[in-house]
């Protein structure tokens, strides 16, 4: 996974390997988690607060794309965001809007059989209409969970390949820390720390 971020937004590119990419499952338009997909979990203000559903959530994000062509499916882009204090989940286009995806067929050019890229973007002006308090410069902090799915066909949840911290616990995410432009890349580098 590599990340960068600028004034507009934030900006990844994920290679991913994988033997058999399902991005078909979900009993429900939002079970992002029974597809083939890169989640983001971003704690907005990072306040590593120790929450779950039962306690409430401040400013957790779960930005997913599923492991194909954008607008392959109404189903592609989902977004969870807090809405006093629990997840709400969406693919309305208006809500999501200026969320965007590229997605690459890899074959097995990282050693599986059905490998895949995706590079996504997420602009900041987009999470500023909910519970982003303001856009980040050099120095902010967010809180940060990646998580590839990869459920196998299995007709439900599948499994997981799980980095930086638990999901549903933001105190557990590991801190980005925005970092001054690149003047080579015209992008700015991200640096994570453990906590």
């Amino acid at each position: 996974i590599w990340q960068a971020w600028d004034d507009d937004g934030f900006y990844y590119i994920t290679e991913v390997r994988d033997n058999v990419r399902d991005v078909v499952g979900g009993e429900r338009l939002e079970s992002w988690w029974e597809r083939d997909s890169m989640s983001l979990y971003v704690d907005l203000i990072n306040n590593k607060e120790e929450s779950g559903e039962a306690n409430g959530y401040v400013a957790m994000n779960i930005i997913n794309f599923v492991a194909a062509p954008q607008n392959a499916s109404a189903v592609n882009i989902t977004w969870e965001y807090i809405v006093a204090g629990s997840r709400e989940p969406t693919q309305d286009p208006d809500v999501i809007e200026g969320f965007t995806y590229g997605f690459r067929d890899a074959g097995d050019e990282f050693g599986g059989e059905t490998d895949y890229v995706i590079e996504g973007m997420m602009p900041w002006d987009t999470l500023l209409r909910f519970n982003l308090p303001g856009a980040p410069t050099v120095g902010s902090e967010m809180g940060a969970c990646w998580i590839g799915l990869d459920p196998d066909n299995d007709g439900g949840y599948g499994g997981q390949l799980q980095c930086w911290g638990w999901a549903d616990d933001p105190s557990n995410y590991a801190t980005w820390i925005f970092s001054p432009i690149s003047k080579r890349f015209k992008i700015i580098d991200l640096h994570i720390s453990p906590n």
